[in-house]
Order: C-alpha cells, then structure tokens, then sequence
C-alpha cells in the first residue's frame, strides 16, 4: 500500500510541474515596444523672394523697393529697404544743406573713412546728393545681404565705430570701383551705436557725405539688401553705382 501511495504521489507531483509556466531571465520577454520619433523639420520662411532658416525673413529679392519684411528693425525704427534708402537720402540733403531742411552745408569727404580728404564746402558733391533706387544693385545687395546672414565672411576692409565704449563696424569695398559696397551687422544691443547712424563719424564719411574716389566719383545709384538673422538682427548691405 505504501509503495502504491508513493507511487500515486509521485505522479501528482510530475503532472503538476508540467503545468507550472516556466521563468525568464528577461522581464519583458519578447515585447516589442514602439515609440514616436519627437523631431521635426522644416523648410524656413521666404519673404520677398529670399529664403531664410529659422522663421528669419528678408528684404525684397526681386530688386522692388517695396515689400520684403516689415517686423524687424534692431531697435532703430528701420523696417524695410524703403526706410533706410529713405533714411540715406534725407541724411545727405542735411549734410549737402539742400532739401529746404535748413541746415549749413557740410564738406564733401573722398576716400575712406580716415583716411581720405576733407573737402571745402564751397566744392559741389560729385556723388548723387539723394541716390536713385536701382533694381539690379537691389537684387545683388539683397543676396551678398543673405549670403552673411549664412554665414559668410563680409566682403572688403573693416572698418571700427568711431565711438570708444564700442559700437558696430562696418566693411567697404570698391570706392574707387564702379560699384562701392558698404556692409554691417545690427543688433538691438548695440541699436544706439549702429553703423549706419551719423552718430558715428566713419559712416558720415563712408556715406552721409562721400563724394570720392576719382575716375569712379560720380555715384548716382543705390540698391540696399537687408536680412534678418533672427532675435531681431539684421545684416544690411548698401551697394553704390554710377
């Protein structure tokens, strides 16, 4: 009878481990688990014909003085390539004294910033007292505008502010050339000593009132490029023509 209980039992015990699951060193067994990828791409915004990264926009790239971005200015109240030809041109007719704005003449300047010649005030500018807007050097500033906002080295020689706390350079090319370039990076940090502004005495000589460089000192034309670099920086590129 023992021997059969031991038998019967042995049976149970068998018939019971056959059933148990067996274990695994590996928790997850074989899962599979799938995720969603959480980057995204995105093709940049075009305003006025230029492309920019980052939701950056531009100035007009079909040459048009009209459109291109409205919404940055790097804190100086210059939205557009209009605003800034415009500006250029008012800020000649104060420097030249024409205009009816009132104002003494001043000087023509020729050659580059320090290093040139002041004029008399009895002597005529040779350049264009207010410039005409041309497409063409438009289309070509616009893009040499966007090539820096790429991150291309400027174009020319460097040229510091004339401030000693600091302010932004600027890079010129060509004044003795039939086209003359003048080039700078704005930013609303430095907005007060802008490049551009007759506040700083390299640009009232680079452009408020040049009139050089012989045989090349009869420019009449102007085209502007502006991009923005985003957080409200701008690259602006003022190309000069005969």
């Amino acid at each position: 009878m023992r021997l059969g209980y031991l038998l019967i039992s042995i049976g149970i015990i068998i018939a019971l481990t056959c059933f148990t699951p067996a274990c695994s060193s590996n928790k997850s067994g074989n899962k599979v688990v799938t995720g969603t990828a959480t980057g995204s791409t995105g093709g940049g915004n075009t305003t006025g014909g230029g492309t920019t990264g980052g939701g950056g926009s531009t100035g007009s790239g079909d040459g048009s003085i009209n459109g291109g971005d409205t919404g940055n200015d790097a804190g100086n109240k210059i939205f557009t390539v209009k605003d800034m030809f415009d500006y250029l041109n008012y800020k000649r007719e104060i420097y030249a004294g024409t205009g009816g704005h009132g104002t003494a003449p001043h000087g023509g300047f020729d050659g580059y910033p320090w290093e040139g010649e002041n004029l008399p005030e009895s002597q005529p500018y040779t350049w264009s007292i207010t410039f005409t807007w041309d497409s063409e050097l438009a289309k070509e500033a616009q893009g040499e505008a966007e090539r820096l906002r790429d991150g291309g080295s400027p174009v020319g020689r460097r040229f510091k502010h004339q401030s000693p706390i600091g302010g932004e350079p600027m890079w010129l090319e060509g004044l003795d050339a039939p086209k003359y370039m003048a080039s700078g990076f704005c930013s609303p940090d430095t907005a007060q000593y802008a490049w551009w502004k007759t506040n700083n005495g390299t640009a009232r000589m680079a452009l408020h009132y040049q009139t050089g460089t012989a045989p090349y000192n009869h420019k009449t034309k102007l085209g502007i490029g502006k991009a923005d670099t985003g957080d409200n920086d701008i690259w602006w590129v003022f190309l000069y023509g005969e």
